[in-house]
């Protein structure tokens, strides 16, 4: 479930728990105004069963506010982040065209802003940005199969080696 979906059915849920609520308070109020029949002797309900009836309207009451906090909780949180990933979608659009206007500073600083880390392998390089993405520009589903190696020539890229030599060097600690 996408969290858009999923933040219209916590808003669906809270709608109803809200409606449940309204109705349990209006029961609460009749069967407080209950009360002064009682005592005046002029209603069919005994003191006992009254205030059974009251105790138990008032935990259930209890209950709907505590799953009402919960579920406002929920919707803050999805609300929150869906809002966050927004912001850092448009802070990423038309990046290209932005970091090709900067100078080498700030393009360094633009990288460090994006890449996590850069694992660099025999056969194989892998970016981890910190930022999370499923899916390509235009909507189409990002394929791990699609992955190129060293072997691969980009467009306008140069060819690279099958093998890679490190350049680590162990420590030679005396």
């Amino acid at each position: 479930m996408e969290l858009k979906e999923k933040e219209a059915v916590l808003s669906e849920q809270l709608k109803h728990l809200l409606n449940d609520k309204t109705k349990l308070e209006k029961e609460l109020q009749k069967l407080r105004e209950e009360v002064c029949k009682v005592i005046m002797g002029e209603s069919l309900w005994s003191q006992s069963t009254l205030s059974n009836a009251i105790e138990t309207k008032e935990q259930e009451l209890v209950q709907i506010k505590k799953k009402q906090k919960e579920l406002e909780f929920k919707i803050s949180e999805v609300s929150s982040y869906l809002s966050a990933k927004k912001k850092t979608c448009s802070d990423f659009e038309d990046w290209g065209e932005k970091f090709d206007l900067q100078d080498t500073a700030m393009k360094k600083s633009m990288l460090i802003n994006m890449i996590d880390r850069i694992t660099v392998y025999d056969d194989k390089i892998t970016v981890k940005y910190r930022f999370k993405c499923d899916y390509l520009p235009g909507g189409s589903k990002y394929d791990k199969s699609n992955d190129l190696g060293f072997e691969s020539v980009l467009e306008g890229g140069v060819l690279c080696p099958a093998r890679v030599q490190s350049t680590y060097q162990p420590n030679r600690a005396r």
